[in-house]
């Protein structure tokens, strides 16, 4: 075979495998091809090279292609894994907010006189659970030493107790209280009169429940040295304001 044909042929072998030369050339090589085994062979070569880069391109554009999908995937799982989350968080913090005040009938609460310390009671539930426990203080009684004050309990519950937490409480305990004058000190409290500046120790001596102002009121527990003087004072509210205060302690 002629070398300078085959030469020519060789030159034109890119233009014909990308199917860019005339449609003479392509006639003239594949007519030199018939004839020339070594041309022939250059071709498969050449055909060759060019496949494999294609096919290397193909599984790489393959696996990019699914790279792309799973990242995409593994976006959304975490976008709505956050959504869930907030959603939960701001759900679950509602629920507990959201309070409702707990009857003296629901609640169950009692103050009890504790087995070991018998100058210590304790405020123990056997009712509803509670979400929030509250107390304020109304005084009793002052003199020059001590200010003498009652506890006003109420209790509250929200959704999130009444749904994920509906089993009664069992003696759970709450507080103590002392009828000890010296264990039932609490706190102080300063009194201005003019110039004269005087410290006074808190002491509780009665405790109340009452689920929300206005209703009834029930009395926990009182001390034994003030017992006189609250239920005098109790006997006098409910005369002018009807049976508004209740001795449950009894």
């Amino acid at each position: 075979m002629d070398k300078l044909e085959c030469k020519i042929v060789k030159d034109l072998l890119p233009l014909y495998i990308d199917g860019v030369c005339s449609e003479e050339s392509r006639r003239m090589i594949e007519e030199h091809l018939a004839q020339c085994a070594d041309c022939e062979k250059t071709l498969r070569q050449m055909q060759t090279q060019v496949e494999k880069p294609q096919q290397q391109d193909e599984g790489k554009g393959a696996l990019q292609k699914i790279k792309r999908k799973l990242r995409k995937r593994y976006l959304i799982v975490i976008a709505a894994a956050v959504v869930l989350i907030g959603l939960w968080t701001g759900l679950s913090v509602f629920m507990q907010m959201a309070e409702t005040p707990i009857s003296y009938e629901d609640i169950k609460v009692s103050v009890v006189q504790d087995k070991k310390i018998p100058t210590q009671y304790n405020m123990v539930f056997n009712g509803q659970s509670y979400a929030g426990w509250y107390g304020e203080s109304e005084l009793v009684k002052e003199d020059d030493k001590y200010q003498y004050e009652a506890e006003i309990v109420h209790c509250t519950s929200s959704l999130w107790t009444r749904i994920f937490e509906r089993k009664p409480m069992k003696n759970e305990v709450s507080f103590s209280y002392s009828s000890d004058p010296q264990d039932s000190v609490y706190g102080t409290v300063t009194d201005v009169d003019g110039t004269k500046k005087s410290t006074k120790s808190i002491r509780t001596v009665a405790v109340y429940y009452q689920a929300t102002p206005g209703s009834p009121r029930y009395l926990l527990w009182v001390s034994d040295d003030f017992k006189k003087l609250v239920y005098q004072q109790i006997d006098d509210l409910n005369a002018v304001a009807g049976e508004k205060i209740i001795k449950a302690d009894q």
